[in-house]
C-alpha cells in the first residue's frame, strides 16, 4: 500500500511506480534525465557504492547502476515530443467525453387529474337540509340568549346572591345548547328512526361534549369554576 512502501533504488519514500519500478520522485526523476541526456558518470570509489538517501547525491553512476539493476526500463522512458503528444491525446479524450452527448430520456406523459367524486342529487339534498336545519337552530339559539340571566356585575362575587347568579347563567346556557343539539338532531335524516335508547345515547354523548366550556369561565381576570354535586361557590 503506496504510504508505507519504500524505494527499490535509495530506500526513500515510494510515490508509485515508475518506468515498472516503486520508486521515489527523486529516482523517477534522476532516471529520466540520465536516459534524455545519454549521460555518462564516474564513481569515485571501486564502483560499488552503497545506495541510500546520502549516497544518491554522492555518486550518480551507482544510483543509475542500481535503477537498472532494480529494473526501471528505458524504454519506459518518452521523450519530450512523445509527453507532448500523450498530454493532447488525453485532453482530447476527456474533451470528447465531455462534449458526448447525455441519452435523451424520454417525458413522461401527463398524469390525467383525477375527477373529483360528484355527489349524488340525494347527497346533496341532505347537505342543503341539514344546512338549513343548523341555520335555523342557531337562529333560536341566538334569540333565546337575552333570555338568559345576566352574568352578576358590581356586587360582592363570594355573596350568596352572586354565586347563585353566576350558576343561573351557566345553567341557562348550558340548556340552550342542549335544546339546540336536540332540535338539530331530529332534523338529521334517519335519527328519528332510531331506538330511543340509542337517540338518547347519542345525545348524551353530543351535549357532554358542548357543555364543557360552561364548565368553566373567565370573567375580569378570574377564573370562576362550576362545581356539580359538590355544593360550595359556583
Amino acid at each position: 500500500m503506496l504510504g508505507t512502501e519504500l524505494c527499490s533504488v535509495c530506500g526513500d519514500k515510494a510515490s508509485g511506480f515508475h518506468y515498472n519500478v516503486l520508486s521515489c520522485e527523486g529516482c523517477k526523476g534522476f532516471f529520466r534525465r540520465s536516459v534524455m541526456k545519454g549521460a555518462q558518470y564516474v564513481c569515485r570509489g571501486a564502483g560499488h557504492c552503497h545506495m541510500d538517501m546520502y549516497m544518491r547525491r554522492k555518486c550518480q553512476l551507482c544510483r543509475l547502476r542500481k535503477c537498472h539493476q532494480a529494473g526501471m526500463r528505458e524504454q519506459c522512458v518518452l521523450s519530450e515530443e512523445q509527453l507532448r503528444k500523450k498530454k493532447v491525446r488525453r485532453q482530447q479524450q476527456k474533451g470528447a467525453l465531455g462534449e458526448a452527448p447525455l441519452p435523451r430520456v424520454p417525458p413522461l406523459p401527463p398524469t390525467p387529474l383525477a375527477e373529483p367524486a360528484r355527489l349524488s342529487p340525494q347527497q346533496e339534498l341532505m347537505i342543503q337540509q341539514l344546512v338549513a336545519a343548523q341555520q335555523q337552530c342557531n337562529k333560536r339559539s341566538f334569540s333565546d340568549q337575552p333570555k338568559v340571566t345576566p352574568w352578576p356585575l358590581g356586587t360582592d362575587p363570594n355573596s350568596r346572591e352572586a354565586r347563585q347568579q353566576r350558576f343561573a347563567h351557566f345553567t341557562e346556557l348550558a340548556i340552550i345548547s342542549v335544546q339546540e343539539i336536540v332540535d338539530f338532531a331530529k332534523q338529521v335524516p334517519g335519527f328519528l328512526q332510531l331506538t330511543r335508547e340509542d337517540q338518547i345515547a347519542l345525545l348524551k354523548a353530543c351535549t357532554i361534549e358542548d357543555a364543557e366550556p360552561y364548565q368553566t369561565h373567565i370573567s375580569g381576570g378570574t377564573r370562576l369554576g362550576l362545581r356539580i354535586g359538590g355544593g360550595g361557590p359556583v
